[in-house]
């Protein structure tokens, strides 16, 4: 369903889609929901806490050995930020 500011045409839906960059308002939006997920001990989805789900990522899309494994609990998030990263890399982890 598009946002009522597109349907009643003050945002062109255009100007939100991401085209060869990720823009500060998206990449602000995932920060602010990664900030979340960190403060938050409450995560579960069925048997994967946020552990489980972090060195989920650190083995499967990321391709790093599990016994190398640390939680720092922002790899993610220093994932995000590292400028030498493709956007379309950061996008594939979404």
């Amino acid at each position: 369903m598009a946002l009522f500011s597109e349907r009643y045409g003050y945002l062109n839906p255009r100007e939100v889609i991401i085209r060869e960059e990720i823009t500060e308002p998206i990449l602000n939006s995932i920060l602010n929901w990664l900030e979340v997920f960190y403060t938050k001990n409450a995560f579960k989805f069925g048997d994967f806490n946020r552990d489980k789900i972090e060195k989920h990522i650190w083995m499967f899309f990321m391709n790093k050995r599990a016994d190398l494994f640390y939680n720092s609990g922002e790899f993610i998030k220093k994932y995000w930020l590292d400028t030498n990263i493709a956007w379309y890399k950061k996008l594939d982890l979404i």
